[in-house]
């Protein structure tokens, strides 16, 4: 799965390594799946199958980790950066530093993933016809087994799973971007957004009858392609607007070292929650609300603003299609983002610049 927008709020995951200069990070609940996967082992076979399951958990990590990596690569392709890949029970997901810009781009970005793991288990069908391994798909359980044909059963289904024509999953963007080919990007959402929803009442219903888990599923599918369609919405309404038609053009700086209590003040004070902050002529960063409360629980009024800037440094040019630019913040994790027009500090762009011009737009 992929996503151009920024990390879900997966605050309760955590880095474990980096790839291809991608960070790779690991979401609390795959640990759940990791313990309840081990726990089976060794309830199972005891210690000996036990070492199976880890090899399995870690084999499974790697086919997950592979198929993001197939997204982010083939994004790089066209000059998509990734930021990071999330690992979740339900596979993992990639966030974009903004989405891609043509329906070729999306096709090959959602394809390349599963493409990823068909080739995983054709790798493995051919190691186990060459060894003259005999398996039954029916007959796997969780503990014991051929171990390769498991690998190869959880490749197929991580492949089948995501190619689902429903979002988040790469068969979702891959439909969109087939429609997209027809109609405009908005509507091919729509359609696209209504057929995952229909999709995810067929799995929760199936749910109700086979499995819980499908449930689960179903909710997640639903919540996924209602968040889709609100992005494309929100992205139509900022077509054909600049950077420069919604960042502020009038706005104060602070020095690096200004007490925090100073910019509590003003910020309190007037219309300008987000401040650059300079050291003379270099402009170091935002000074953010948040990063502002922040500052002043940890270290006291008394802090630097300059020791108070957290988050890369988002720099945007006027002329940059705004919905480029919050595809760049969002990515970035960033609510405000510095606009330079030939070397000069010239606006500040934030997320409630743009939520007033939007709004100013549609009176």
């Amino acid at each position: 799965m992929s996503t151009p927008r920024p990390r879900p709020s997966f605050a309760l995951s955590f880095r474990v390594a980096r790839v291809a200069g991608i960070d790779v990070r690991v979401h609390f609940t795959m640990l759940l799946l990791v313990a309840w996967l081990l726990i089976e082992h060794l309830r199972t076979g005891g210690w000996g199958v036990f070492s199976e399951g880890v090899a399995l958990v870690v084999c499974t990590f790697v086919a997950v980790l592979l198929h993001e990596l197939g997204h982010a690569l083939m994004a790089r392709r066209f000059g998509i950066r990734t930021r990071d890949i999330t690992l979740l029970p339900i596979g993992g997901v990639s966030t974009f530093e903004r989405p891609p810009q043509r329906p070729r781009e999306e096709l090959a970005v959602a394809f390349a993933g599963p493409a990823v793991n068909v080739a995983l288990a054709a790798l493995l069908f051919g190691t186990l016809m060459a060894g003259e391994l005999v398996f039954d798909f029916g007959g796997l359980r969780v503990a014991g087994g051929p171990f390769l044909a498991k690998l190869l059963l959880i490749n197929l289904s991580l492949a089948a799973f995501n190619l689902l024509p429903a979002f988040p999953m790469d068969g979702g963007r891959a439909l969109r971007a087939l429609l997209a080919t027809r109609l405009e990007p908005e509507a091919a959402t729509r359609i696209a957004a209504h057929v995952g929803r229909v999709l995810a009442i067929g799995l929760a219903v199936a749910g109700v009858f086979f499995s819980p888990t499908l449930v689960l599923v179903g909710v997640f599918v639903w919540f996924g392609a209602q968040a889709e369609l609100s992005a494309a919405k929100a992205s139509a309404r900022l077509t054909g607007l600049k950077v420069a038609d919604a960042m502020v053009a009038q706005f104060r700086t602070l020095d690096a070292d200004t007490p925090v209590s100073e910019a509590l003040e003003l910020s309190a004070g007037g219309a300008q929650h987000d401040f650059p902050v300079r050291s003379g002529s270099e402009v170091l960063g935002v000074l953010t609300r948040e990063g502002l409360l922040a500052a002043i629980e940890a270290e006291g009024q008394n802090a630097p603003v300059g020791g108070a800037l957290s988050g890369p440094l988002t720099t945007l040019e006027p002329g940059t299609p705004l919905s480029d630019a919050v595809s760049v913040m969002r990515a970035n994790g960033a609510r405000a983002a510095l606009v330079f027009d030939h070397g000069e500090l010239a606006g500040l762009l934030t997320s409630e610049s743009v939520a007033d011009r939007l709004a100013a737009a549609h009176r």
